[in-house]
């Protein structure tokens, strides 16, 4: 897609959100800001100056940014499309809880809380490829542990606040994850990918064609051949070609 320079008042829009990928290619062109007429926000954790006077640099959550009413029908668009979301499961994808030993590259934590103690193996490399995703997907807790995550587990792995799916029920299903009838109603038809240790096909099957719901070994975790994956789940539901970095 070519960035083309707006140089017409603005009839109908009156901002632009971009992640730190779509400004560069503006950029490229010679363009720090591509949308002079309009407000531009560029979401990037990892851009540390502002990358041009007129363009407003956030490193927070976009579901937090201010203005932003944070509900879920809220549409982010990424290059005219919905924004995908990446749904976090944390004990499996991101704590091998079943892993015989200690993975490499992991640690034991003790978590404590109150009257309440866990263990759990943490990962460090996770923060980093996940923020890195963030520039891509809009990451979202889909975990038991709710809005304990975002007290307990991100911090430890270097995360902001992300939003949080909340389970009225947990009761067991025949077929499939509990997780599953929850997950589609919070999503409506967002694309997004899904990272759990106990889905399968049968959650699958109620999903379109942009939904997909990845299976995660909770005896090993998320490795960098699954986080390669992910991020070609993105690049694909935003019409791009993925070139994994050698």
């Amino acid at each position: 897609m070519v960035c083309a320079r707006l140089d017409a008042p603005n009839k109908v829009f009156d901002t632009v959100l971009m992640g730190r990928e779509r400004w560069e290619l503006g950029k490229a062109l010679g363009h720090t800001n591509s949308y002079p007429r309009l407000r531009t926000s560029v979401f990037s954790r990892t851009l540390t100056e502002r990358p041009d006077p007129r363009v407003e640099l956030v490193a927070t959550d976009p579901w937090r940014k201010p203005g932003n009413s944070g509900r879920r029908t809220d549409t982010h668009l990424l290059d005219g499309l919905m924004r995908p979301l990446l749904l976090l499961d944390f004990d499996g994808p991101l704590n091998p809880h079943r892993a015989k030993e200690i993975p490499p590259g992991y640690s034991r934590h003790e978590i404590v809380e109150g009257t309440k103690t866990w263990q759990v193996l943490l990962n460090p490399r996770h923060g980093v490829e996940l923020n890195s995703l963030a520039e891509v997907f809009d990451l979202v807790w889909a975990t038991s542990w709710e809005h304990g995550a975002n007290r307990l587990l991100g911090p430890r792995l270097g995360l902001p606040e992300l939003p949080v799916i909340v389970w009225p029920s947990r009761t067991p299903v025949l077929r499939g994850s509990w997780k599953t009838p929850y997950v589609a109603e919070w999503v409506g038809d967002r694309p997004f990918v899904w990272v759990d240790d106990e889905v399968g096909r049968d959650d699958q099957a109620g999903f379109g064609d942009r939904q997909v719901v990845y299976a995660v070994d909770p005896g090993i975790g998320l490795g960098d051949a699954d986080f390669a994956t992910i991020r070609g789940y993105g690049y694909s539901f935003a019409g791009k070609e993925f070139r994994p970095h050698d």
